[in-house]
């Protein structure tokens, strides 16, 4: 009887190949079709607001903030979601240029924004890109007083920066599932007010 190399005749070895592709492939396809649904999360993480007053320009460092998700997932490769965002109440105190005013500024920035999501076709994690628009509410004040035992030069109370824009949004992440639930890693930007405030997040979702 003929030998075949490896003791296993072609169309076996070829046929045991097709079997371990069609499992790797249902196995992908069952993946893709678990994660297609609606899905809620919650992410936390380190905002910057990037708002400006008449005197302070460009304040809101790095800030806890937080965002809630609603989407849906159609397809495995597309998606929408609708996020509301908080940047949280980040709070400094500067000196106003040579002199001795102190000037104590807190802001706030909330509001809503929608996305549309595309999916790389990568392995293990989904790579993701958004692209989408924001409503965001900026409220900004900066108050105005002089250190004791020092004189000061007059400085007119700046009135408070409160306003309300819309404008363009977008972001990126990767996501990891866990049967369903997936952990996400996302950084957005956003067109606000007087600045492009941005959000580095991590949080989870869940599809039902």
């Amino acid at each position: 009887m003929r030998k075949w190399p490896g003791g296993v005749r072609p169309s076996k070895r070829g046929a045991s190949l097709a079997c371990v592709a069609l499992l790797g492939f249902s196995g992908c396809a069952a993946r893709a079709d678990d994660l297609i649904g609606p899905y809620v999360g919650a992410a936390v993480g380190k905002g910057r607001l990037d708002v400006s007053t008449s005197l302070v320009n460009n304040f809101g460092s790095d800030n806890s903030a937080f965002k809630l998700i609603f989407g849906w997932r159609p397809i495995s490769e597309l998606a929408v979601e609708i996020e509301y965002l908080d940047f949280g109440r980040p709070h400094t105190v500067s000196t106003a240029p040579n002199s001795s005013v102190t000037l104590s500024t807190d802001a706030t920035l909330r509001g809503f924004a929608a996305f549309g999501l595309l999916y790389l076709p990568t392995p293990i994690v989904d790579f993701y890109l958004k692209g989408g628009f924001s409503n965001l509410h900026t409220n900004a004040q900066t108050l105005v007083s002089c250190a004791s035992g020092h004189t000061c030069a007059p400085i007119t109370q700046p009135p408070r920066a409160d306003s309300t824009n819309f404008g363009l949004a977008g972001a990126g992440g990767v996501m990891y599932r866990i049967r369903t639930f997936e952990l996400r890693l996302e950084y957005e930007r956003f067109t606000a007010g007087t600045g492009n405030p941005y959000l580095l997040s991590f949080g989870a979702t869940w599809t039902f």
